[in-house]
């Protein structure tokens, strides 16, 4: 999770322009089953909430699924791992 929090930190909440994405994800060692693994447990932690709050479970639509791919992709192309 110290990685995630580093991604962040420096990357998405506070914008670091003295770090490029590359190197901040290769810093992170962060690797894409890693973020799959993040996405899929906080989607079952948010549908077990749903279900006792009596509300339907969420299901990604094609558009977050397609972008998800994309980044994943995009880690994956990133040297060092």
């Amino acid at each position: 999770m110290a990685s995630v929090t580093f991604l962040r930190n420096h990357l998405f909440a506070h914008r670091n322009a003295s770090i490029r994405y590359e190197v901040a994800f290769k810093k992170a060692a962060v690797k894409p089953n890693d973020i799959r693994r993040l996405i899929d447990t906080s989607l079952k932690v948010a549908n077990k909430a749903l279900v006792e709050l009596n509300e339907p479970e969420q299901i990604p639509n094609q558009y977050v699924i397609a972008h998800t791919k994309r980044l994943l992709d995009r880690l994956s192309g990133i040297k060092g791992e």
